[in-house]
């Protein structure tokens, strides 16, 4: 069964705080705020969240206003990004049974709260209470926890959090801290996994300027609703921008003599570039893809990747959609600080004649070394050596009535 609840203001506050978030950096757009006043806005925001619930957009699924809560029994339970999910038969009053979405953000964020495939198991009955599912559907938002029940009395068995640890700076006498960042043959250093330290370290994807739109880009923004987001909707490709820059999420780069390897936790996506521009010479030049057509090379210290022939897509949860017309060249240095020690900048610079009025940058640092991450004892928490990347299998929300 479901119903409607009244919660405490800090709770409210707590599953509100996407669509505050949201909403804020909206007026702050339409009201030309610079960025320094849009991070306030956001520290505001996410004072009740986490990125990682920001970054996945609730408000694409989620009625920030209208608290619920259901109960039933678990007949599926996926621990993978990009949204951890549990499927569970819920009873009505007039006895039918309807099949429910209980959905979380990714697995990378509940793995810090403890979480693995075995938290939950097929055959519990469960009570969750969160935001409603948007256009009546029978979706909830794990946010909290949930409570496990005994199947047969009801009686509250046990209370499953969802507070997340938190990641922390490698030790001093880390070895970590050494990485050289020259390679013998002299190139830049930037082979390893890579993962974002926080809400407030360093350039986030959260923070970086909105876009500067044409016209013709600003009358399609105009439109955006989180609710028709693509890849939440319909499990589409992320596409490249969106994969690369718009990620909280570990990824991991390898350095070969001829070749340059990306891998992204999230998403599942992965890239070879070739040095040589033997890829990029053979591909079709009347054909456009989600990761486009993409060559690398070195320069000055950096990695320089440049794409075209992209297909358009969103570049995150907020639309700021790209033509068939964009470039992109992402930079890739190092930019080591004495608290986290090695990290590794990106930088990516989108050109869109179409959509935008002059080029956009989006940047993030992510770090070589952190405490927390792979969910392994102290003894054993070296991202490099023990972190294993989660793997993806996107959920399509449920489109049902979830009826009253």
């Amino acid at each position: 069964m479901f119903l409607v609840n009244t919660l405490n203001k800090n709770y409210l506050l707590k599953v509100l705080a996407p669509m505050i978030f949201i909403g804020l950096r909206r007026q702050a757009q339409l009201w030309g705020f610079t960025v320094k006043i849009r991070f306030a806005l956001f520290i505001l925001a996410s004072v009740f969240m986490s990125s990682a619930d920001a970054h996945h957009s609730f408000a694409a699924a989620f009625a920030g206003d209208e608290i619920i809560t259901v109960e039933g029994r678990v007949t599926r339970f996926i621990f993978k990004n990009p949204h951890i999910a549990i499927y569970m038969d819920v009873e009505g009053e007039d006895g039918t049974t309807t099949e429910w979405l209980v959905e979380g953000a990714a697995a990378t964020g509940y793995r810090l709260a403890g979480w693995d495939n075995t938290t939950v198991k097929k055959g519990w009955r469960v009570i969750v209470t969160g935001q409603a599912g948007r256009f009546n559907r029978p979706i909830i938002a794990l946010q909290e926890g949930l409570t496990r029940l005994d199947t047969k009395t009801g009686a509250k068995i046990e209370f499953i959090g969802a507070e997340r640890k938190e990641i922390l700076p490698p030790e001093a006498d880390s070895p970590d801290r050494k990485l050289p960042q020259v390679l013998e043959n002299g190139l830049p250093n930037l082979t390893g996994i890579w993962v974002h330290a926080g809400d407030f370290e360093g350039p986030s994807f959260l923070l970086n300027d909105d876009p500067v739109f044409t016209p013709a880009g600003q009358a399609l923004q105009d439109t955006i609703d989180a609710a028709y987001d693509p890849q939440y909707l319909n499990c589409e490709d992320a596409g490249l921008v969106r994969q690369v820059a718009f990620t909280p999420h570990p990824m991991r780069l390898t350095q070969y003599e001829d070749r340059i390897v990306f891998e992204y936790e999230e998403y599942a996506g992965k890239r070879t570039v070739y040095l040589d521009d033997r890829e990029y010479a053979s591909f079709d030049a009347s054909s456009h893809t989600r990761m486009g057509r993409y060559k690398a090379y070195y320069r000055d210290g950096a990695l320089i990747v440049e794409s075209d022939l992209l297909e358009s897509a969103w570049t995150g949860i907020f639309g700021q959609i790209y033509s068939d017309q964009a470039t992109v060249v992402e930079t890739y240095t190092r930019n080591d600080n004495d608290k986290w020690g090695p990290a590794l900048h990106l930088s990516a610079i989108v050109t869109d004649p179409v959509f935008l009025a002059k080029p956009w940058e989006l940047a993030w640092d992510k770090y070589y070394s952190v405490r927390g991450l792979t969910g392994n004892e102290p003894e054993n928490d070296n991202i490099q050596r023990n972190y294993e990347m989660l793997p993806v299998e996107c959920q399509i929300p449920l489109k049902t009535d979830r009826g009253q």
